[in-house]
C-alpha cells in the first residue's frame, strides 16, 4: 500500500507467508501515507494478532505470535474483530 491514496472501505491488502513466521509476517508503513488496520491469522484464518489506526512510517511491526496471513485495512474496519475470530475470505 506505499504511495497509495488512502483505502476504500471495500479495498484491503492480503499479504501470504508460505508458512506461519513472525519474521515473514513482519511488515512496516513506510510510505503509507494514511493510518490503517492490521490483522495476523494463522494457518487456518484464526486472528492470531491485531493492531489498528497503526500510524504511518513505523518500523519493524510484529505480530505477537507467528502468522501466514497479514491483512492490512483501512483505519477503522477491524473494529468488530477480535484475537481469537475466524476469518473467511471470499472472491
Amino acid at each position: 500500500l506505499m504511495f497509495s491514496k488512502e483505502l476504500k472501505d471495500t479495498e484491503g491488502l492480503i499479504l501470504v507467508s508460505d508458512n506461519e513466521s513472525i519474521v515473514k509476517s513482519t511488515i512496516h508503513t513506510f510510505f503509507c501515507f494514511y493510518s490503517m488496520d492490521v490483522l495476523w491469522l494463522n494457518k487456518d484464518l484464526k486472528v492470531v494478532d491485531k493492531k489498528e489506526n497503526l500510524k504511518p512510517f513505523k518500523l519493524s511491526i510484529k505480530p505477537k505470535k507467528p502468522s501466514k496471513y497479514v491483512l492490512e485495512l483501512k483505519n477503522g474496519k477491524s473494529k468488530d474483530i477480535k484475537i481469537g475470530d475466524r476469518l473467511t475470505f471470499i472472491e
